[in-house]
Order: C-alpha cells, then sequence, then structure tokens
C-alpha cells in the first residue's frame, strides 16, 4: 500500500511525518468546517499538523503542504454576516474590536451547555477534557455564559470575552492556555489551561 511519502516525494525531507490521534484528526476536521466557504489547506508545520488558510505564505518554506480544503457553504442564509451583543448585570459588551465580534455562539445556561456545547466537543476532545471545560464553566459563579469562537475556541463570559482582543486571544483551545488580564490593571483575569489527552 503507497504512504504518504511515496504519494508527496521529499514530504520527510523536513524531519518525521507527525502521527496524529483520532480525535485531533477530528479536530482539524472540524476546524476546516468552521472555515467554511474559505479555501484551506492541511499542512505540515514542524512537528504538527494543522488547517491553515490556502494563501498562506508559509506554504512551501516552513510549512509542507498536503492537500486542499474546500467545505462549501450549503446555501446563501445564515452567512454568518449577523454579530452578538450580550447584556448582563446592566451593561451592553460586544463591538467590532471585541472578541464577541468574532464569536458565532452563546450559550447562556447549563443547560445549553450541555446539550450543545459538551457533546459537539466530544467529537474531538477526551472525556477528560470535556470534564475540565465543564468544570471550568459550571464551578465559577463569575461565569455567566460560554463563548464559542469559530474554528472551536470556547472562553468563558465575563472574563476572557471582554478582556480579549480577537487576534492577541484567540487560540485553539487544548493546544495553549487562554490568559487574560484587566486592559487597565494589567491583573490576571482569568485563565483557561486545558487538560492534556
Amino acid at each position: 500500500m503507497p504512504t504518504l511519502t511515496d504519494a508527496l516525494p521529499g514530504l520527510n525531507a523536513g524531519g518525521p511525518i507527525p502521527t496524529l490521534t483520532a480525535n485531533q484528526l477530528r479536530y482539524l476536521a472540524e476546524k476546516a468546517d468552521g472555515l467554511r466557504a474559505k479555501p484551506l489547506s492541511l499542512v505540515i508545520d514542524g512537528d504538527s499538523v494543522d488547517v491553515v488558510p490556502a494563501d498562506d505564505k508559509e506554504i512551501g518554506r516552513t510549512k509542507t503542504k498536503l492537500l486542499d480544503l474546500n467545505t462549501p457553504t450549503r446555501g446563501d442564509g445564515v452567512a454568518g454576516d449577523a454579530k452578538i451583543e450580550i447584556h448582563w448585570n446592566g451593561k451592553s459588551y460586544g463591538g467590532p474590536n471585541t472578541i464577541l465580534n468574532g464569536a458565532d455562539a452563546v450559550f447562556v445556561t447549563q443547560s445549553a451547555i450541555e446539550k450543545f456545547l459538551l457533546p459537539y466537543y466530544m467529537r474531538f476532545k477526551s472525556g477528560a477534557q470535556v470534564q475540565a471545560l465543564e468544570n471550568s464553566l459550571f464551578n465559577n459563579k463569575n461565569v455567566a455564559a460560554a463563548i464559542h469562537i469559530p474554528p472551536s475556541i470556547t472562553l468563558k463570559f465575563p472574563g476572557q470575552a471582554i478582556t480579549s482582543e480577537l487576534g492577541k486571544d484567540a487560540c485553539e483551545i487544548a493546544q495553549v492556555a487562554i490568559v487574560c488580564t484587566d486592559r487597565n490593571s494589567g491583573e490576571l483575569t482569568s485563565a483557561l489551561v486545558p487538560t492534556s489527552e
């Protein structure tokens, strides 16, 4: 049976081909689906595999393209141009320079988190990782909502969602910790450190 190296000569020139778990592979599929209608590439980036925009300037330099990806939309509806604003404790949160501008879902009850968010993460996270996420949301009286940022980032509101800026603190859960600080005082307001598989 031909191997990936047979299909793509020179692929292994920069080092070994990374080994993925089934959950990691499902996560990559979720990432591609969350960025639907955008031309993407599956790449080897050092010792990891990732989904990146097809026009990523590092492809061919530090990243080796394995294949092109594209998840088409299924129609013109729900185009992603609606934006989320949260009203909580007499204040409004949201706007163009906030993490909420990039959110595609907000879960404001434990029931909604149990029905929709946690089962979604069970598709590509370990049981321990999903339990840690549930604990971080349910066991903190200061968490009023969970916010989902495509492709698959969950932030706690308030805290992470009101002190983060898209592009600065947007990161992939399970790869790095999400740490947020108060813009005025510089004090740590929240940190979500995912458990490893």
